[in-house]
C-alpha cells in the first residue's frame, strides 16, 4: 500500500530548483505527468474550462480537480473568473495565466536538431551550408543598420 504524504505542502520537502530558478512543471518520481500538469495542459489545449469540464476530460471527479486548480492557482499558474449565469449559481472558469508558460518545455534544441536533418536530407549539406551564410549575411546587415558603425560604440 502507498504510503500518504502528511503535513501540508509548506512542510513537504520541496525538488530542488533549477539553476536558472524558474518554476518547471512538477513530475512524479517515475517521470509520468501529475494531476497538475495534466490539468495545466488541457487548458493549454483547449482553453479557459470550468472544472467540472476538466473533471469530464480527464474521467474524474470535479472535487479532485478543484482541489489541482487551488494549487495552480495558489502558484500563480492559473486564474478564475466567476461567470453568472441566468438561474443557477455561479461558475468558475479556469485560464492558464502567463506565468504558466514556464512549465512547458519548449525543446527548440530538438526542434532546431531536427530542422537541420531535414534541410541536409533534401538539399544536401552543401545546402545547409547556403541557407546559414544568407541567413547571417542578413543578420550582419540587419545589426549593422541596427548598431553604432564604431566598434568600441558597440561594445558599451
Amino acid at each position: 500500500m502507498a504510503e500518504r504524504a502528511t503535513g501540508t505542502a509548506a512542510e513537504r520537502p520541496q525538488a530542488p530548483r533549477p539553476a536558472n530558478d524558474r518554476p518547471q512543471a512538477t513530475r512524479s518520481s517515475n517521470g509520468d505527468a501529475t494531476p497538475a500538469d495534466r490539468i495545466a495542459e488541457t487548458l493549454r489545449l483547449k482553453g479557459p474550462l470550468t472544472a467540472a469540464e476538466i473533471a469530464q476530460e480527464h474521467g474524474c471527479g470535479a472535487v479532485a480537480v478543484r482541489s489541482q486548480l487551488r494549487n495552480l492557482e495558489a502558484a500563480g499558474y492559473v486564474a478564475r473568473n466567476t461567470e453568472r449565469r441566468p438561474v443557477g449559481r455561479p461558475v468558475s472558469r479556469y485560464a492558464l495565466t502567463g506565468n504558466a508558460e514556464s512549465l512547458f518545455p519548449k525543446r527548440y534544441d530538438l526542434f532546431s536538431a531536427h530542422l537541420v536533418d531535414a534541410i541536409v536530407e533534401e538539399f544536401g549539406e552543401e545546402g545547409l551550408v547556403r541557407i546559414l551564410e544568407r541567413w547571417e549575411e542578413g543578420l550582419h546587415e540587419r545589426l549593422d543598420a541596427e548598431l553604432p558603425r564604431d566598434p568600441r560604440t558597440r561594445l558599451e
